[in-house]
């Protein structure tokens, strides 16, 4: 992934996609910062594919569902969010 683009300190939570082609990383919150980025990366190229912003807090734990359609993420607030992974993973 080499250097890491602004707003991605940390990256503490990382998942797989289940067709193993992506990678999901969710960073720490980072002074400044109103929202906390999660980074789809595509695993062969080291490519940023897409970045969601919505937890204010640390991302602590990700996780996609059985057919990659969807995403989990959990902040240290308690929040968890569902994120929409069509427009952006091709199984």
């Amino acid at each position: 992934m080499g250097i890491q683009p602004h707003g991605c300190i940390r990256p503490w939570a990382l998942a797989f996609s289940p067709c193993g082609k992506y990678l999901v990383s969710g960073s720490w919150w980072v002074k400044g910062l109103e929202k906390v980025s999660i980074r789809l990366w595509e695993v062969a190229s080291g490519e940023n594919i897409a970045t969601f912003w919505g937890h204010v807090t640390d991302v602590q734990d990700l996780a996609f569902s059985p057919d990659g359609s969807l995403l989990a993420s959990g902040s240290y607030d308690g929040t968890i969010l569902l994120w929409d992974m069509k427009p952006f993973i091709n199984p």
